[in-house]
């Protein structure tokens, strides 16, 4: 795949300037991070593309940093930072977005209920001329938390957002570096990253395709309570709303505290 242009102020970033990065927030999942290594290098390696492998701990409390620390001396294609406060997941993904190298960038969960054979149907796609694609799980056994979730976040991206209504949308997604670079100068407390995609000009092309989720993800608890999903809309409404030009963004989406 042909790099695009980046100019000299890119390059002195210090960060691997590569086909392909797949960035991952992590937060307390030093258990599962050995078995998500183990399904995602030998997936990258058959793509035939230049790759990194990008965690952003988002200040986790166990071994998690220590572990991503360990897989880069082994591997310096596997690294990421970790950052100084725990700021969630959309924060610590749009760290990883705006500091990874790759020309295109995948995002997904820790947690393995991503599965890495969905990767080449995701390059694939975005090979056909899209801005983001985004692959999603929709099958009975998903959690009623994350059913009841994903109707509120659809209405409202539809209504205040501009999601066209085809498009499916979820954490596991392909996105081009020029699309990032459309919205990687936000300021403020707390960004949603496909609330920035579908807001970002010109307007991006997106489409979505759903896959099946691995036995290991089947009638998987999620790690969001109604409460917190509850306090996610909120947040989302107050800073994507229809009263979103009436509040002035403060502070920044995340401080690092480590870069690898």
């Amino acid at each position: 795949m042909a790099s695009r242009g980046r100019s000299d102020s890119d390059s002195r970033r210090g960060f691997r300037l590569v086909d392909l990065s797949v960035v991952i927030p992590v937060y307390n999942g030093e258990a599962g991070l050995e078995a998500l290594r183990a399904d995602l290098v030998p997936r990258l390696e058959s793509l035939g593309r230049s790759w990194e492998l990008f965690f952003v701990d988002d200040h986790s409390t166990d071994g998690s940093f220590e572990t991503i620390r360990r897989f880069h001396r082994q591997d310096p294609r596997i690294g990421g930072c970790r950052l100084a406060e725990n700021r969630g997941q959309q924060n610590a993904l749009f760290c990883g977005i705006t500091r990874s190298g790759g020309d295109l960038i995948i995002t997904m969960d820790d947690d393995r209920q991503h599965p890495a054979d969905v990767l080449p149907g995701l390059v694939e796609r975005i090979g056909e001329g899209w801005d983001t694609v985004y692959s999603v799980r929709r099958d009975g056994n998903r959690p009623w938390i994350l059913r009841t979730g994903t109707g509120l976040t659809d209405l409202f991206f539809r209504l205040f957002v501009g999601k066209p209504a085809g498009v499916e949308i979820g954490s596991y997604r392909i996105m081009t570096r020029e699309l990032a670079d459309r919205f990687c100068h936000v300021r403020g407390e707390f960004v949603y990253i496909s609330a920035l995609i579908f807001r970002s000009a010109p307007k991006p092309r997106v489409c979505s395709f759903r896959y099946k989720a691995p036995p290991e993800a089947l009638g998987k608890d999620s790690r969001f309570s109604l409460a917190g999903r509850i306090r996610l809309f909120g947040r989302l409404f107050r800073c994507y709303g229809p009263f979103r030009s009436r509040r002035i963004p403060r502070g920044k989406p995340y401080r690092v505290e480590e870069t690898l």
